[in-house]
């Protein structure tokens, strides 16, 4: 009797087993573009090391002298005396720091009070929420940092990875990828990203300006690392499997039908997320991007997509 029960159950777990294998609405979770970011942080580029050579000051070193610009109005909202920052914090001013002095907010934590010297020669101060380690003044680019970057980057030969390009007024421009450029100069960029880079290409009749802003260890956001704008060599070279016409179409950002995920992914990046589901006979997967972009997959061949 026993023999018999194991031997049913047994029966009934393949034929739900099987049964699984049919009914064509299987799914994995969806993949979020965190465990893209997750994946890919599985190594360290040599652009990412790169760029981590940069200096990441804390207030511990900070001398007088040390200089901020100003890089959104904003920033007079922030600085006491009001009347004085509102007077004196203009875009494009220089902040030049003066010294600190703790002090005690009102929950009982440790503060320090921040005293810079506006081009007027008025004395201004920020509270920061630490007596230690890195502070990002809000609306302002250290110009330390944009100056340890032009160091390191100004004239050197790279092959940029974005086809969203800025103009000399700030405007997008449609760029190339994969093409190599020449950093012509690096300049203070924003809050959020606060390296502007200035290339021109190398290789393209006529040649082509563009600039990229990127952040940095200490600031902004990972969208716009410089590992994910630049590359130190020819990124052709890693895919010499993919075809010339299909290289074309990546390099201006494009994708078309027939186009695998490895080609789309080169042409547009990570998408934010990707939702994929098992039929009968094949993987189908959809690939959403935060501009509305979504591309689908039948078995890792793109099919169809939207812009």
């Amino acid at each position: 009797m026993k023999n018999k029960i194991i031997a049913l159950a047994t029966a009934l777990a393949a034929a739900t087993s099987l049964a699984g294998c049919f009914t064509g609405v299987e799914s994995t979770p969806k993949i979020t573009a965190g465990d893209v970011r997750r994946q890919d942080a599985a190594s360290v580029s040599p652009e990412a090391l790169l760029i981590q050579s940069l200096p990441v000051d804390s207030i511990e070193t900070w001398k007088p002298g040390k200089r901020f610009i100003v890089v959104d109005s904003k920033a007079a909202m922030v600085y006491a005396p009001p009347a004085i920052a509102a007077s004196d914090i203009k875009t494009g001013i220089i902040l030049t720091y003066k010294g600190n002095r703790p002090s005690t907010s009102i929950t009982g934590a440790g503060e320090l009070v921040l005293h810079f010297s506006t081009p007027a020669g008025n004395d201004v101060t920020y509270t920061a929420a630490t007596t230690s380690g890195p502070v990002d003044l809000p609306f302002t680019v250290d110009l330390d940092l944009v100056d340890s970057a032009r160091t390191l980057l100004n004239g050197r030969e790279l092959w940029v990875t974005s086809a969203i390009w800025r103009d000399s007024l700030d405007n997008v421009i449609g760029g190339l990828k994969y093409v190599p450029v020449r950093v012509t100069n690096v300049a203070p960029g924003t809050g959020d990203y606060p390296v502007r880079i200035d290339f021109s290409t190398v290789s393209v009749d006529p040649a082509r300006n563009g600039s990229l802003y990127i952040s940095t260890a200490s600031r902004g956001a990972g969208s716009r690392r410089f590992e994910t704008q630049f590359a130190l060599d020819n990124p052709r070279r890693r895919y010499p499997e993919i075809e010339e016409k299909t290289w074309d179409l990546i390099a201006r950002g494009m994708v078309a039908p027939g186009m695998t995920r490895q080609e789309c992914r080169l042409a547009l990046g990570a998408p934010t997320d990707i939702d994929r589901r098992a039929g009968y006979s094949t993987v189908r997967e959809i690939w959403t991007y935060e501009n509305g972009i979504y591309l689908i997959f039948s078995d890792g061949i793109l099919i169809d997509y939207r812009r």
